[in-house]
């Protein structure tokens, strides 16, 4: 799984950070770089997106460019709203059937992976708080 930040990277997109763009998210991390994983946008409730577009806009741009998930972290009242116009954005032809049919399908592989298996060892964060953290949640989930 990776997450797809809210930076613009001018030398791969003048405009669009690499949440909400398909030159980063779809043509560099699946096309170049050749990542088969889960991508996620980061919360798009954040000021780098929240300024500049409305959730609903930036939910449907972010999944039409290859993000799998997007993020709704602080108002779970927007997600009604934001499945919405997810499926405006698919009645108009801003997002494809196919685009979401790949991430549906990215997301049960994930889940069908990792979902309620204790015994799957997280790798290792580097940081030994981290790691400490990871050990302490792995075993409170085999209780």
């Amino acid at each position: 799984m990776l997450m797809a930040t809210h930076v613009v990277y001018p030398a791969l997109d003048l405009e669009q950070p690499a949440s909400l763009s398909p030159v980063v998210t779809h043509d560099l991390l699946r096309q170049r770089l050749g990542f088969r994983g889960v991508i996620v946008s980061d919360d798009l409730e954040m000021g780098a997106i929240s300024r500049t577009s409305s959730l609903e806009d930036a939910s449907a741009q972010a999944l039409a460019a290859g993000a799998d998930m997007v993020l709704i972290c602080h108002s779970l009242d927007r997600a009604l709203p934001i499945r919405n116009a997810c499926e405006r954005a698919l009645n108009d032809g801003r997002l494809r059937d196919t685009r979401l049919q790949e991430a549906h399908d990215r997301i049960r592989r994930f889940i069908s992976r990792f979902a309620a298996r204790p015994e799957v060892p997280l790798p290792p964060i580097g940081v030994p708080e981290h790691t400490k953290l990871a050990d302490a949640i792995l075993l409170h989930a085999s209780d």
